[in-house]
C-alpha cells in the first residue's frame, strides 16, 4: 500500500516548476546637505580698524549645497549684524560686540577655493531668493553649488579678544 501512496503523489506533483526573482536595492540619501568648507575670518584686526572680505579672497566663507534632483528651491540667509566676544567680556553692561555687514553670493562653478568664474556669481540677499538648480539627469545624483559669504567689520574701541557670530542658512526644497 505505501508503494501506491507513493506513485499517486508523484503523479500529482507538478513536473516543471520554474521561478524569476528580482532583485532590486535602494538607498535613502538626504535631499539637500550643507557642508561648511570653510568659515569668514577677519583675521587680526587692531582697534579703530575695518576689515573687507571679497568673494575671492582666501578668507571668505563657504558653504558647499548639494542638492538631490531638485528643480527650485528658495534659498534664505539669516545673518548676524555684530560679532559679539566669544569670551564673557563686557562692555557698558553687555557682552562686548562690534558691528558687521555681511554679503553673500551664490556660485555654480567647481570649487570656489580653486579661483571664482564671474559668471558662475549670483549675488543673493539676504530676504530670500529662489535657486533654480540644474537637473543632473541622473536620478540620485546630486547638484552641487556654492554659498560665498564676504563682509565688512569694524573694530571701533572694542577690547582684545575672539568674536564670533552665526549665520542661518535655510533650505526650502
Amino acid at each position: 500500500m505505501p508503494a501506491r501512496s507513493l506513485a499517486l503523489l508523484l503523479w500529482l506533483w507538478p513536473m516543471g516548476v520554474s521561478a524569476q526573482f528580482i532583485q532590486f536595492n535602494f538607498q535613502v540619501d538626504a535631499e539637500v546637505t550643507i557642508e561648511v568648507m570653510q568659515p569668514l575670518d577677519f583675521g587680526a584686526m587692531i582697534r579703530e580698524s575695518e576689515q573687507t572680505i571679497g568673494f575671492s579672497d582666501l578668507n571668505a566663507g563657504i558653504f558647499a549645497v548639494s542638492v538631490i534632483n531638485a528643480a527650485e528651491i528658495l534659498l534664505e540667509v539669516i545673518p548676524t549684524d555684530s560679532l559679539t566676544a566669544a569670551e564673557e567680556v563686557y562692555c557698558l553692561g553687555r557682552r562686548c560686540a562690534m558691528p558687521v555687514q555681511l554679503r553673500f553670493a551664490l556660485y555654480s562653478g567647481s570649487d570656489p577655493r580653486l579661483g571664482l568664474e564671474p559668471a558662475g556669481l549670483l549675488d543673493l540677499p539676504p530676504s530670500g531668493r529662489a535657486y533654480h538648480v540644474p537637473s543632473t539627469g541622473s536620478q540620485g545624483q546630486y547638484s552641487r553649488f556654492y554659498i560665498l559669504v564676504g563682509g565688512r567689520a569694524e573694530v571701533g574701541s572694542a577690547p582684545e579678544g575672539a568674536y564670533v557670530g552665526d549665520v542661518t542658512v535655510l533650505i526650502h526644497y
